[in-house]
């Protein structure tokens, strides 16, 4: 069975790093959780925040691919982590779930599509009522 453990991590801390296996789905109660990548020139870039109600850590969970950048704690941040094999147990019992999670992975690595508009399609246009746009 499922199980979520709660997690936190002071501002500034890595969370993983570009590069690591993401072993875990991080849901985020409170703080926030910046992604930076760094540039052919060595500088580095502020590519996307995950805050409170968001969550991150799927499409490599699901993928199997390594991290593309790192995840830092923004603030202090706290929430609930899922392990990999838990979200693949959980997906295979609630296939609403994993059906959700699957489209938005989908719609989210097109370009220009976020979160907020993958879970926006996945409500209006594929009506599921499970979508949950932050």
């Amino acid at each position: 069975m499922a199980r979520a453990l709660p997690w936190s991590a002071c501002a500034g801390r890595a969370i993983y790093r570009a590069g690591d296996a993401v072993e875990a789905l991080w849901l985020i109660d409170e703080g926030a959780v910046v992604f930076q990548t760094d540039t052919a020139q060595g500088q580095t870039l502020a590519v996307a925040t995950s805050h409170a109600g968001h969550c991150f850590g799927e499409i490599e969970v699901l993928s199997g691919y390594a991290a593309d950048c790192t995840a830092t704690s923004l603030h202090d941040t706290r929430g609930w982590r899922l392990s990999a094999s838990d979200v693949h147990d959980l997906l295979q019992t609630v296939a609403p779930f994993g059906a959700l999670l699957a489209t938005t992975q989908a719609l989210r690595a097109l370009p220009g599509i976020g979160d907020w508009t993958a879970q926006y399609i996945a409500m209006r246009v594929l009506r599921w009522p499970d979508a949950f746009v932050a």
